[in-house]
């Protein structure tokens, strides 16, 4: 007779009623606001970096993912997602993390919806979405990276004989 495993800390608390489950704590909760809000800041004065523009796009990405887990605020954070398509394109066309017209708002309303949300997720749904997240994140990072690798020429003179086809 085969001897039974026993499950995991882990595995028994995933098959709880999500309302059984554990939450965020405090700090957590904290934390998760703190960093929105100065991401939120620093891409409204004008000085985010590339990575802090991936960091709000994967938080952007993590916290649809649970309100569609959750189904609570899927429409607001459709809306976001809009956002960071947005940002990244305009990112990709001019070089610049920056809103335009009313984003700042639309970000502002993401920011209150991510913290509602934070306060209800429980922490194995945010584990989850944070590893679609971040494994989509990583998807995209690659995409653009072939993308820019594509059209960078390989030398100098491979872009001097390119111009010429061009002109040709």
């Amino acid at each position: 007779m085969a001897k039974r495993r026993v499950p995991s800390k882990t595995e028994l608390i995933a098959r709880l009623h999500r309302g059984l489950r554990p939450k965020l704590t405090h700090d957590q909760l904290v934390d998760l606001g703190l960093v929105q809000a100065v991401n939120l800041d620093a891409i409204v004065r004008g000085e985010a970096t590339e990575q802090l523009l991936w960091d709000w796009t994967a938080a952007t990405l993590t916290w649809s993912k649970v309100a569609e887990l959750l189904q609570v605020g899927v429409e607001e954070m459709c809306e976001q997602l809009g956002l960071a398509e947005r940002l990244v394109t305009r990112y990709g066309r001019t070089g610049e993390i920056c809103f335009e017209a009313n984003d700042y708002e639309v970000a502002s309303v993401g920011l209150q919806v991510a913290d509602e949300l934070a306060k209800l997720v429980d922490r194995p749904t945010a584990i989850v979405a944070a590893t679609w997240s971040e494994q989509r994140i990583n998807e995209m990072a690659r995409q653009c990276e072939a993308l820019t690798s594509s059209n960078r020429p390989a030398s100098p003179a491979a872009n001097e004989e390119s111009t010429e086809r061009i002109a040709a």
